[in-house]
């Protein structure tokens, strides 16, 4: 009963709301009309994977590049540096979307 009681202390430590002014942790997608969804993504997942994409040869990069863009994903987040990672992490804490077509409402935000 131990390790249940510490790993519920580590996840209410670890989802636990930063001091004010402290940079996001999550990016969230809310969708609510017809369909619900609620996706709420760690940043650190979008860190670890600009360092991984950095140790990658050229030509995977290239190629996971090009599989990306022929599904309409054409952020070049694979050449980043980890400088760049958090500018664009800065930039998403000032980043409310809302949008609504009467039926449906989306919106992203980080949190």
């Amino acid at each position: 009963m131990r390790q249940v009681e510490d790993a519920e202390r580590l996840l209410d430590a670890l989802f636990a709301p930063g001091p004010a002014g402290a940079s996001p942790r999550f990016l969230r997608v809310t969708v609510t009309g017809k369909s619900s969804v609620n996706v709420r993504v760690p940043l650190a997942l979008l860190r670890s994977g600009i360092r991984l994409a950095q140790v990658l040869p050229g030509e995977a990069r290239d190629a996971v590049g090009r599989a990306l863009g022929e599904k309409g994903f054409s952020l070049d987040v694979l050449g980043g540096k980890p400088a760049d990672v958090e500018s664009l992490i800065a930039a998403l804490a000032d980043l409310t979307l809302d949008v609504e077509d009467g039926e449906d409402h989306v919106r992203v935000f980080c949190e």
